[in-house]
């Protein structure tokens, strides 16, 4: 039986002038006499308390270094290891995970997420001025009575952005609320002057030799997969792509423990790669894995519940998410599923060897799927010019800051905040030093076709799975190609028989 009120708004939190009483069965801290959070109890919470210092850590954590470290423990070290905010934010650089830290100290209160805001936060402000914080911009908007923003969601469906079957995302820091705002990336939010403020980078992003990334990387990876293996159930979607080979070779010593699988869509055919591919990978080094099928219609009581708490989600999640809460049911027990994404953000995604040059709002605008908003370009401006100081102390590649800060931390970010109605996510590549350490990478070395770099972890740490191809074609695209070919010829001949 399906607890209904358990799954409302699930993993998510709220955090203001008082306790939000429209949940009965969340948990409410007080920190302080002015600053009140309310959690949904499937959101972990880990708070820690010094003299007149509250840490607050929601989600999870785990020190690749130290992967006996529990959730606690971790919130204590910071604790006792930060003297301030500054020391605070520098010591988590090293943790890997998904989470919103609250820091409240007599100077200064402020609350920041994981190096790419997955676990995200979002802000407004009610009528009387009050300042209000949450997961997700509904929440915001339920305690503030924040508006939807309908001109500019015209605008941008009209440009066909929310035709995007997994990948659109309000530009800048916007949401579809008016003056409802998303916490970008390396941006902490200051509780009493009420401004989000830029913490990284804030000096040059050091070069690092090629050998020793990997060596470093490596070490980051397997650290925290093995650390996330002493805590949780882990389920891992095996595909023929970069991400799950190199995050398949991070867990070498440890893939016994985790459980495997292949989700097939309704278009796969059985020598699709990401069918293909896995199977021969995983038979020739001894193991298996599970198909689990997305269904073409998802389960009703499940939709209903699913699009009450996200009116509007991504369709390709509503159809993952169902498969994956059922698969979880049936496992019998609550486990957390390893994700790739973020690598990206290593991987020049949206730019190489030079190409496209520096950032214009035309040019983000097209990158991020936006072309024919002025909406869009105008927010990207704004972002571009804040980000413009940074970017020139730093050395980062605009186009690298730029998807990291708007592609990963609005979309992926907003996606991740929906499977939470079904799963929680271990990001091993959310960490700031390992992105900090692939960014020193030369550029040359980290882009397509080949990207050398992320091939030689996965030959450093597993050099067998190499022993398969990485995104080969599809061998169906030529057979139909082929087959289309013979066809115009044939109907040619006909044709001048005719």
């Amino acid at each position: 039986m399906i607890d209904l009120e358990k799954l409302r708004f699930r993993r998510q939190f709220i955090l203001g002038p008082a306790h939000v009483q429209l949940f009965y069965n969340w948990q409410k801290i007080s920190i302080g006499n002015d600053l009140f959070l309310t959690v949904h109890p499937d959101l972990p919470c880990y708070e820690a308390t010094i003299g007149n210092v509250t840490t607050i850590l929601l989600g999870y954590a785990v020190n690749p270094y130290l992967p006996n470290l529990s959730n606690t423990e971790i919130v204590n070290t910071l604790s006792k290891e930060s003297t301030n905010w500054e020391l605070l934010i520098k010591h988590t650089n090293q943790l890997v995970g998904r989470w919103v830290i609250i820091y409240k100290a007599s100077e200064k209160t402020i609350v920041f997420h994981d190096p790419a805001g997955v676990r995200q936060i979002h802000f407004g402000f009610s009528i009387s001025g009050e300042l209000w914080c949450a997961s997700q911009p509904s929440l915001v908007a339920l305690v503030t009575d924040a508006e939807p923003d309908l001109s500019h969601h015209h605008e941008l469906k009209n440009d066909g952005v929310f035709d995007r079957y997994r990948d659109h995302f309000w530009p800048g820091s916007t949401t579809f609320y008016k003056k409802v705002f998303r916490l970008l990336p390396n941006h902490y939010l200051d509780m009493y002057t009420r401004k989000p403020s830029r913490y990284w980078p804030v000096s040059k992003i050091e070069e690092i030799s090629f050998d020793d990334a990997i060596v470093k990387c490596s070490k980051i990876l397997t650290g925290s997969i093995k650390a996330a293996t002493k805590r949780y159930n882990l389920l891992f979607s095996i595909t023929a792509g970069f991400d799950s080979r190199v995050l398949l070779a991070a867990s070498r010593d440890v893939v016994n423990e985790l459980k495997l699988y292949t989700e097939i869509r309704k278009w796969m055919h059985p020598l699709h790669p990401d069918i293909r591919v896995p199977y021969l990978m995983l038979r020739s080094v001894g193991l298996n894995r599970k198909l689990l099928r997305v269904p073409k219609r998802v389960d009703r009581l499940f939709q209903s519940l699913f699009t009450e708490c996200f009116p509007h989600y991504h369709e390709g999640v509503l159809k993952e998410a169902d498969v994956l809460f059922k698969s979880v049911r049936s496992y019998g027990f609550e486990p957390m599923v390893i994700n790739g994404n973020i690598s990206e953000i290593g991987r020049r995604f949206y730019s190489k060897k030079g190409w496209p040059g520096d950032p214009t709002p035309e040019l983000m605008s097209a990158k991020a799927q936006m072309k024919s908003s002025r909406y869009a370009a105008e927010q990207f401006s704004y972002w571009y010019e804040d980000a413009k100081p940074t970017i020139k102390d730093s050395g980062i590649d605009p186009w690298d800051l730029f998807y990291w800060e708007q592609k990963i931390g609005g979309w992926f970010g907003s996606v991740r905040s929906e499977y939470d109605f079904a799963i929680d996510v271990f990001l091993p590549y959310n960490c700031r030093d390992l992105l900090q350490y692939m960014l020193g990478v030369n550029p040359l070395y980290r882009q397509t076709p080949d990207y050398k770099f992320h091939e030689s972890l996965i030959r450093y740490m597993w050099p067998e799975l190499l022993h398969f191809s990485i995104n080969p074609p599809d061998p169906m695209k030529k057979i139909v190609k082929y087959a289309r070919r013979i066809d115009n010829f044939i109907s040619k001949i006909m044709f001048k028989r005719q």
